[in-house]
């Protein structure tokens, strides 16, 4: 006879949580623990209600630690709709956001798990609802962008939650969005990046076990002992799936360090062969490809080579062989420039203004198309600000995401730049997170343009104005 009132006076509660969480302009662990807590004693009332009724009982276990069944039942089969609307009526632990935003969250994991797409539409007209997209919505977006092919935004939006404060995201969508990066980033040789995101701030057990058999792979100066790697891959959680990998860094013997040998004078024809075996592979190592494009610097303008193509030009009277020479090296330059815009190439090379190798020039040239684009970018961001009209979130997370994906490659390739980058872009991004943080209540973008805007600042009244405001949004 209590079953009835017993579950209006639950999906009332929840309905009142989501209101609460909805209509506030930033989250707070304090109201999550007051919700959490309420919420408990709302289950207590109604397990004293449901006396000896073990099916009720249950229901209310599944209400209390939702969470299991989400990621052990609804998501590893790949039930969307299930996991789309369990999570938002059961309000899971560890989120204090829209239960909209949590059930999109847990309904783009298991549509990565679903061997269809057909609910993928659906997910992302949730998310395109108002105040979805604060925090765990983000993550829920990033697998969205992924799943349609957009892969360098998708894994963008991801990095950006990965470094959201847990309060916007919660703990939960933090190591989801951080351990399929790192999974991905492996799955592509690209170790360096595993290494970037095990070490990076708040890692998990999986990604920091990644990130120690990564650096034994490339040999790095911190590579962990066999015991040292075999005791954290007993500590952390899926040994099977990473097995084949630690088993391959345990096989991976340390060599002493040794200097870089001296560069022989190879053929052409094998300096050209070497160049290309090195450029067809999908993460190129930027010293391998450094020592093959300067073997190739070193075969064409030596005395033999020279001699050789001076007397070929005359034969097809084809002009000097300097200027066959300047041709060759700027079509060569133009194809690196090629390899570098290519999304699906992997590369992280730093510019040294100093050197005379090929791969400098190329980075030199995708340095000022960067720059203008971050500049361009930067524009539109000015002109969007002190608009009266509502502008929509997910377009404006989207349009962050490729923002911060070429402002973060150009300062990879020259960190230099740092300063430069800021002054273009402080005022139109401050100004812009300013009315996205006050007017339209988005906190969580707000914080992500303080946190990179802050990493880039010098010491002095403006770094001190970014610590302010990143302040000002968890509040």
């Amino acid at each position: 006879m209590y079953a009835g009132p017993i579950l209006i006076l639950v999906m009332l509660f929840r309905l009142l949580m989501d209101r609460k969480s909805s209509t506030s302009s930033s989250p707070s662990v304090r109201r999550g623990f007051v919700l959490a807590g309420a919420r408990l004693v709302v289950i207590l009332l109604t397990s004293a209600l449901a006396g000896k009724w073990l099916w009720l009982s249950g229901f209310l276990y599944t209400l209390l630690f939702p969470s299991f069944w989400l990621n052990q039942v609804t998501v590893r089969f790949g039930w969307v709709k299930a996991s789309y609307w369990f999570a938002r009526f059961s309000f899971p632990f560890g989120f204090d956001e829209s239960a909209r935003a949590v059930g999109a969250y847990y309904g783009a994991r298991a549509l990565l798990r679903s061997p269809e797409r057909k609910h993928l539409g659906w997910i992302e007209a949730e998310l395109a609802r108002p105040k979805v997209l604060a925090g765990a919505g983000v993550v829920a977006l990033g697998i969205c962008q992924w799943l349609r092919g957009n892969d360098e935004v998708g894994k963008k939006l991801l990095l950006l939650a990965s470094r959201l404060p847990p309060t916007f995201t919660g703990r939960a969508a933090c190591k989801v969005s951080r351990d399929l990066l790192v999974a991905d980033a492996a799955e592509h040789g690209d170790f360096e990046l595993v290494i970037e995101l095990g070490r990076a701030p708040r890692p998990t057990r999986w990604s920091y076990v990644m990130a120690r058999a990564a650096e034994r792979l490339l040999e790095t100066p911190r590579s962990p002992s066999k015991l040292g790697l075999t005791c954290l891959f007993l500590l952390a959680p899926r040994r099977i799936a990473t097995w084949p990998l630690i088993r391959r860094a345990l096989q991976t013997e340390l060599s002493p360090f040794a200097p870089p040998q001296a560069l022989g004078l190879e053929s052409w024809p094998s300096a050209l062969a070497h160049l290309w075996s090195a450029l067809s592979k999908p993460h190129l190592e930027v010293d391998e490809l450094r020592r093959k494009l300067a073997t190739v610097r070193n075969v064409l303008h030596s005395t033999i080579h020279q001699d050789t193509l001076t007397h070929r030009c005359f034969e097809l009277s084809a002009g000097s062989a300097s200027v066959a020479t300047e041709r060759f090296e700027a079509q060569l330059v133009t194809l690196l420039v090629e390899v570098l815009n290519d999304p699906k190439v992997s590369l992280r090379a730093q510019l040294n203004a100093w050197s005379d190798n090929y791969l400098d020039a190329a980075l030199l040239e995708r340095r000022e198309a960067l720059f203008e684009e971050v500049q361009v970018a930067a524009d539109d961001f000015r002109a969007k600000t002190g608009k009266d009209i509502l502008l929509d979130a997910k377009l404006e997370w989207l349009a962050w995401a490729k923002f911060s994906h070429l402002a973060d490659e150009l300062l990879h390739i020259d960190p230099e730049s740092s300063h430069e980058v800021f002054e273009a872009t402080f005022v139109p991004l401050c100004n812009f997170a300013v009315q996205e943080q006050n007017e339209r209540k988005r906190s969580a973008f707000a914080w992500s343009v303080y946190s990179w805007l802050s990493g880039q600042a010098e010491p002095g009244e403006n770094a001190d104005l970014l610590k302010s405001n990143l302040k000002s949004t968890l509040k």
